[in-house]
């Protein structure tokens, strides 16, 4: 996986099961979404929600505060393992 992947490639990979260049189980990407979920907001929780759950599309910018989430996570390898674990 790229590390300068765009939101929705982010939100592709997790739906699939790879984060960071790693396979994950349902429950460690399950895992992953929630953490990255707590730095949004309420209403792009929702919209990422609606991604996972019903397949709805989140806005452009849900999907970059996703995936601006989702990179801090991915650069720091500590945090990262820890959450896969």
């Amino acid at each position: 996986m790229n590390q300068n992947q765009t939101g929705s490639n982010v939100l592709g990979n997790l739906l699939k099961g790879t984060f960071g260049n790693r396979n994950l189980s349902t429950r460690q990407a399950n895992k992953l979404v929630a953490t990255i979920n707590c730095q949004l907001s309420p209403m792009q929780q929702k919209e990422v929600k609606g991604y996972f759950v019903f397949g709805e599309s989140p806005s452009l910018s849900t999907r970059s505060a996703f995936e601006t989430a989702a990179q801090t996570i991915i650069q720091n390898k500590l945090v990262l393992n820890a959450l896969v674990a």
